[in-house]
């Protein structure tokens, strides 16, 4: 059975200070990790230990991404991430939470457990060092998302260009965006706009976030937003099938 430990703080304050002393929350957290380790760090009690440190990493870096502070909280220990976006979805922002926390705990398993990272010496609980590693798996995840954001913008960008129209330039540019082969996008979009260029403007309508209501209002052919669907969904269909 699990050696007992005190109670976690709460996601909006994750660092607040627990009811027990300092000195006897680190005592408990270095007895469940002797304890752990004991056990090979696996099995049932350990699965059950995973369990509530990922969901408690869930909270916490659920509730500091919709209010931000994560980017805050990654600043002061020197992450530079930059301004908050303003146009990820709610999808997207599940999408890197459950992205970060799997890196994170993977992460902590590896140093902070089985490497004996931590240390109550060190003036973390458990769970707040876990919180640390969850910042650094984050800055990991919203850099790939940044790249792929990017890289998706300017194939759009492309898309626009070759159906003569005019798209906004990306305002964030890295390394990994930059890598793109346009070559390779350009022709490929060219080929589909040949094929299909009702298809087209519809991928690059939706990829820039337009929903369906507003794809068919833009369209203005009397495509209802019932058939931008159904096009969307065939064409992802395609390209599942190869």
């Amino acid at each position: 059975m699990l050696p007992h430990t005190a109670t976690g703080p709460s996601a909006e304050q994750p660092t607040a200070v627990p009811s027990t002393s300092q000195g006897q929350r680190h005592a408990d957290d270095l007895a469940l990790v002797e304890y752990l380790e004991q056990l090979g760090f696996e099995g049932p009690e350990f699965d059950t230990f995973a369990g509530r440190m990922i969901e408690h990493g869930l909270r916490v870096t659920h509730a500091w991404m919709i209010s931000r502070k994560i980017f805050s909280e990654c600043a002061r220990r020197g992450i530079k991430l930059g301004d908050p976006p303003l146009d990820w979805s709610e999808d997207e922002r599940h999408d890197i939470v459950q992205d970060t926390v799997l890196r994170a705990f993977n992460r902590f398993k590896r140093t902070a457990l089985h490497a004996r990272k931590w240390r109550p010496e060190g003036g973390a609980s458990l769970r707040t060092y876990f919180i640390g590693t969850c910042l650094y798996a984050f800055a990991d995840e919203y850099r790939a998302w940044l790249d792929r954001r990017n890289a998706r913008r300017m194939e759009i960008r492309n898309l626009a260009l070759q159906l003569g129209a005019s798209a906004p330039i990306p305002t964030h540019h890295r390394v990994g965006a930059l890598a793109l082969d346009r070559a390779a996008a350009r022709t490929a979009l060219k080929a589909l706009h040949d094929r299909d260029p009702r298809l087209a403007k519809i991928i690059a309508l939706e990829a820039e976030g337009y929903s369906h209501d507003e794809i068919a209002a833009l369209l203005d052919d009397g495509t209802s937003p019932r058939a931008v669907e159904g096009a969307l969904y065939r064409h992802r269909c395609r390209i599942e099938k190869g």
